[in-house]
């Protein structure tokens, strides 16, 4: 995080968002808000990076949802295993 002079926050900086981490499963808690791709809709997605940006993998690892992720319209369902997380995180390369 960068301060100013007067000790405020600078707006521009992006925020690490403190209400998920690595390996957090997550679900929609918005029906008008659905984890979708296409025709297809997922009940859940395992978070994968939380800064600069929360990025989101499928548990089948078919979707990565980045600059559509609202956190505000998440919330914590689980935690993945260590494979699944493996898995999930092997889409960030991708």
């Amino acid at each position: 995080m960068k301060f100013s002079t007067q000790y405020s926050l600078l707006e521009d900086e992006p925020q690490e968002n403190p209400k998920f981490k690595v390996g957090d499963i997550v679900k929609s808690i918005d029906p008008q808000y659905p984890l979708r791709s296409g025709s297809e809709e997922y009940s859940c997605a395992v978070v994968v990076q939380v800064f600069p940006s929360i990025v989101l993998v499928s548990t089948w690892t078919d979707m990565r949802w980045e600059s559509t992720v609202k956190p505000d319209k998440l919330e914590v369902m689980g935690q993945a295993s260590a494979a699944l997380l493996s898995d999930c995180m092997g889409r960030l390369k991708h």
